[in-house]
């Protein structure tokens, strides 16, 4: 099967890796398609890919990802896998998971890192404010992990609703 997992905000390209892995390991043909901002990360994480073995399963592009994104899913329909770990602000959240809604499958998986709600009164709502703003406005299923990974700590998985 073909398929392409998405990814914002590439870590150096250290989750870049396990997602190509994993698409490795499932038997899968495609690519992740990493979102880097910082061109220094971009370049480290394909270096990192290359040493990993995987530089010909993931591509790295350099850019916003508010910029880059709407041209990554004009084509492509049917995306099943989404990592989002670029700006943790809530209008860039809702931004990124709002492009990416109309491309995805039904049984597509949106995964949010650092969604535990650390922000002050009056701060930005960051990633715990953008999940509540999807269930607001999209509804679906989520399983927020709130106390899982390092600082900021949480992770959250996004489904559709099943249609009946």
């Amino acid at each position: 099967r073909e398929e392409v997992i998405i990814e914002t905000g590439s870590n150096y390209g250290c989750t870049t890796i396990i997602l190509a892995q994993a698409l490795c390991d499932a038997g899968c043909r495609g690519r992740v398609i990493s979102i880097e901002l910082d061109a220094d990360n971009a370049a480290r994480a394909r270096k990192n890919l290359e040493l990993a073995g995987l530089a010909g399963h993931a591509e790295v592009r350099v850019g916003d990802s508010r910029a880059v994104l709407p041209d990554v899913v004009a084509q492509r329909q049917g995306i099943r896998a989404v990592f989002l770990d670029a700006s943790h602000l809530h209008d860039d959240v809702m931004a990124e998971f709002e492009t990416l809604l109309p491309h995805l499958s039904e049984d597509a998986l949106v995964l949010f890192d650092n969604t535990y709600a650390i922000a002050d009164e009056g701060e930005d709502s960051r990633v715990n404010g953008a999940l509540k703003s999807i269930l607001d406005r999209h509804g679906g299923n989520l399983i927020n992990l709130a106390h899982v990974s390092w600082y900021t700590p949480g992770l959250a998985i996004w489904q559709r609703e099943p249609a009946l």
